[in-house]
């Protein structure tokens, strides 16, 4: 049913019979056809557009009566008096239905000109007027490499409640948007949707008919992989299929491989119920098998955690885990508890490493969960409208100097510190203008360039730091317990028995505390404290990286350490034969050669929207130049872009966005974030011109001149002519 409560919607009375499964010609073709009445068997002059919506409506789906005509045919008195019959019955909506459009090979979607709320023939006539004009778009000419040809698609005009959106691979799950109905150009516009999710989790009142509606046209469709359809929810909760496309591309690519890397033999992973979501934003490269067995240690302490082919996904929850957290008082608990004891019980760690490391690895596993259920306590959430940056007092870079030590390059124990990458006197230089980078940013980059990379281009791993400690500190929330080597004192106060803190060999950075203001403003606040919580977190995870470090050193594995999970490392410190490294290794190439779908629903690939290709959330101002793709921080620094150039990246982190601060470039594009993440906080403080969550964006090829359009959140490829025409 398409209608809860409402009979299946009857075909439009000008069908003829005839064979409900034949197939409309997609080619590319002549249009000398006059007119199509939609329901009529399409013959090889239909344009794709209308000759799906007359075969689907044959089918019996709900698509609202049309026709369409040939625009050398609209002064037509006999074309002209069936326009006049369909516009007795309210307001038509008239659409560009262009050769090359809804195709097996090409979508061409949002390229054609749709005018909306024609009333009479003097409405449709500039509505072809205004569509003419709009088939001369450059756009629209690059894409068909020539003047495109066209057919009108005049049809009745649905009220909409609702406009939404639903899109699947054959076997995958859907994907459902719903968009704002008073914003007649949201999806050519590429409007971000006020809803989206698997069709699945959406109000049962539209998910059943809209499932209904798919099934049918799956069904009557089944020669494409994979559809994208568009739907208009009526006043009355009434469901109509207005565009029926099937896709050009997958939409989730690489899911046949991943699928087998994870689960062989199976078209879906089985015992992964609900939405699941890659941590792309955190972790967009393949964990170290290193960091994949903590949090496989984690999940077996309860963590909504899963680690598939390598790849960190995370269960989606509804619930903000923020809620009613003041973020002032969690700013205190952070400087003036968690965070000294953090470090302090850091020292301790690293003043045991001469000792025996597996009892330590088991202590360090501990307090890491120890250290996220308190990064829990402190989580607040971010205002929907966060506060304009102050140029006085950069929030993201608050005390940042500060932990360089312990915050990784990337979140992973494998992973080297920031402060064996980067210079730390660029957190105090002023961000670079348009015209270039400051003086010298290069210059003081080049030792760090020349440690964060070797000559193949991977990361290297530090020697184990030894960190600061902060003697004020009064309270140590996940301090590792008294080794049988050595006792130690215990603070009464202290809710965790922390440890007292030793003098250590070499110390962390020191800083006049008292120097921090924090914000009064709540929101502002709230934004510190997303920023000092990254640094509660790093502290729990050096630890592990300064145990896996000494066990290296210790075994004579280098880094290759970081290829043995903590119970193999375990096993390996006792004297037990490694597994096979080089099989390991192997492995982890294949595992990052895949690529893992944004999202999962019941074990099935979750897509992203077509429409929201290469579009994604703008900060800043609008910026052009070439692409410069990175991997990630250590391929950013071991080869510098130019100032003028737009980096891609998986993942805009706070480290990498310190860099790109440093040398001076101020045009950034990332595939992973939303409008909260702390890629969209970094950029809008650092000054940056970004497109955050630009879907698409690491497929474009290094050198290929494209403008940043943080206006309306896309971006574009430039041709040669327009790159030529701005020099």
């Amino acid at each position: 049913m398409y209608h809860a409560g409402a009979a299946e919607p009857a075909p439009s009375p000008c069908a003829r019979a005839g064979d409900a499964t034949s197939r409309p010609v997609l080619a590319r073709i002549r249009y000398s056809l006059a007119v199509l009445v939609l329901g009529d068997l399409p013959g090889p002059d239909a344009a794709p557009k209308p000759a799906v919506l007359s075969r689907l409506l044959r089918a019996g789906l709900p698509i609202p009566p049309g026709l369409a005509v040939a625009p050398e045919a609209l002064s037509d008195r006999a074309v002209r008096r069936r326009l006049e019959d369909l516009l007795a019955g309210g307001p038509v909506i008239v659409r560009a239905a262009l050769a090359g459009e809804d195709t097996a090979d090409a979508a061409a979607a949002g390229l054609g000109l749709s005018v909306p709320d024609c009333r009479d023939l003097a409405d449709l006539d500039r509505a072809a007027t205004a569509i003419a004009e709009a088939a001369g778009d450059p756009w629209l000419l690059r894409y068909g490499g020539g003047p495109p040809r066209y057919q009108l698609l005049v049809q009745r005009q649905v009220e909409r409640r609702w406009l939404a959106v639903a899109a699947a691979d054959r076997g995958g799950a859907r994907l459902l948007e719903l968009h704002d109905a008073a914003r007649a150009d949201a999806l050519a516009a590429g409007a971000s949707p006020g809803w989206s999710g698997p069709l699945a989790l959406a109000e049962p009142a539209l998910a059943a008919p809209i499932t209904s509606i798919f099934d049918h046209v799956a069904s009557v469709m089944s020669e494409v992989p994979a559809l994208d359809l568009e739907l208009v929810v009526d006043p009355t909760g009434a469901v109509w299929l207005v565009q029926a496309r099937p896709l050009a591309r997958p939409l989730v690519p690489g899911w046949p491989e991943f699928c087998a890397a994870v689960a062989p033999g199976r078209d879906h992973l089985p015992d992964l119920p609900g939405l699941w979501k890659l941590d792309g934003e955190h972790n967009p490269a393949v964990l170290s098998p290193a960091h994949a067995g903590v949090v496989t240690w984690l999940i077996g302490q309860g963590s909504g955690l899963r680690v598939l082919g390598g790849w960190l996904y995370e269960r989606a929850s509804s619930s903000s885990r923020g809620a009613g957290v003041d973020p002032h008082r969690a700013l205190a608990e952070l400087r003036g508890r968690h965070l000294p004891a953090a470090r302090r019980a850091l020292a301790a760690f690293v003043d045991d490493l001469a000792g025996d490391l597996r009892p330590l690895l088991a202590r360090a596993l501990e307090h890491l969960r120890a250290i996220l259920a308190l990064h829990a306590e402190v989580r607040v959430d971010l205002p929907r409208d966060l506060p304009e940056p102050d140029p006085r007092a950069l929030l993201s870079l608050h005390d940042r100097g500060d932990y360089l030590d312990v915050l990784p390059a990337a979140w992973d124990i494998a992973s080297p510190a920031l402060a064996d990458l980067v210079d730390p006197t660029c957190l105090a230089r002023e961000p670079a203008g348009r015209e270039g980078q400051p003086d010298g940013a290069a210059e003081d980059l080049q030792g760090d360039r020349e440690r964060a990379s070797d000559p193949t281009g991977q990361p290297q791993a530090p020697p184990a730091r030894e960190p600061e400690r902060d003697p004020g500190s009064e309270i140590d929330p996940a301090e590792p317990r008294a080794s049988p080597a050595r006792e130690r004192e215990r603070d009464p106060g202290s809710e965790l028995e922390p440890a007292e803190p030793r003098a250590s060999p070499a110390r962390g950075p020191e800083r006049d505390h008292g120097a921090a203001v924090d914000p009064a403003d709540p929101q502002r606040a709230a934004v510190l404290v997303r920023e000092l919580d990254d640094h509660l977190f790093a502290l729990g995870l050096a630890p592990l990286r300064r145990i896996y470090l000494a066990a290296g050193e210790r075994l004579g594995l280098g880094d290759d350490i970081f290829l043995l999970a903590p119970d193999e490392l375990s096993l390996a410190l006792a004297g037990r034969d490694l597994p096979d490294l080089a099989a390991r290794r192997r492995e982890q190439q294949r595992f990052a050669e895949l690529r893992p779908p944004p999202a999962l629903f019941d074990g099935r690939p979750l897509p992203v929207s077509p429409r929201r290709r290469l579009g994604g959330i703008g900060v800043g101002s609008p910026a052009r130049g070439p692409v410069a793709r990175r991997r990630d921080l250590a391929d950013l620094l071991a080869r510098p872009p130019a100032p003028d150039a737009v980096v891609v990246l998986p993942a805009l982190t706070a480290q990498a966005a310190v860099a790109l601060r440093a040398l001076g470039v101020r045009a950034v594009c990332c595939e992973y974030g939303g409008a909260l993440s702390h890629a969209a906080l970094m950029a809008r403080e650092l000054g940056l011109s970004a497109l955050i969550g630009c879907t698409g964006c690491t497929e474009l090829a290094d050198g290929l001149e494209v403008e940043l359009d943080t206006r309306v959140g896309r971006l574009r490829v430039r041709s040669p002519a327009d790159v030529l025409s701005n020099r």
